[in-house]
């Protein structure tokens, strides 16, 4: 069965993530990120290298969290390829929508905060990787 996957951030890891995405299932994903010719330049590289029929843009903001909680309607997963510094407050919207999240960020002290975040994880029926 096919997922929906919301990567956040296209740089060289969001790129990465969905290239093997792409490459290896057939589940829909969405890359976001803040700068839309980053973005653009990203869905170009992928679409250079892979088939993309199930990949599609969205300009967002992670700083936005009503922004990110409307991408998150939809998404089975979320892929933060972020700074880590924004994966904490990811974290919380990623429970709040009840949405899995794969964190690539791995600072010690959020992942700390995070891993605290797991009977809520548990409880909203999603699983966070930090």
């Amino acid at each position: 069965m096919a997922k929906n996957i919301l990567i956040v951030g296209s740089g060289r890891q969001g790129i990465s993530v969905a290239y093997d995405i792409l490459k290896n299932s057939e589940h829909n994903v969405i890359m976001s990120d803040v700068n839309h010719e980053v973005l653009d330049q990203a869905i170009s590289k992928i679409s250079s290298i892979v088939n993309t029929t199930n990949l599609c843009s969205e300009v967002a903001d992670v700083k936005d969290s009503n922004a990110m909680l409307k991408l998150l309607e939809n998404m089975d997963v979320m892929v933060s390829a972020v700074p880590y510094e924004f994966n904490l407050a990811l974290t919380e919207l990623a429970i709040k929508s009840k949405t899995s999240m794969v964190d690539l960020g791995g600072h010690t002290n959020i992942v700390r905060k995070q891993l605290s975040k797991n009977q809520e994880a548990i409880s909203a029926g999603v699983t966070i990787v930090p």
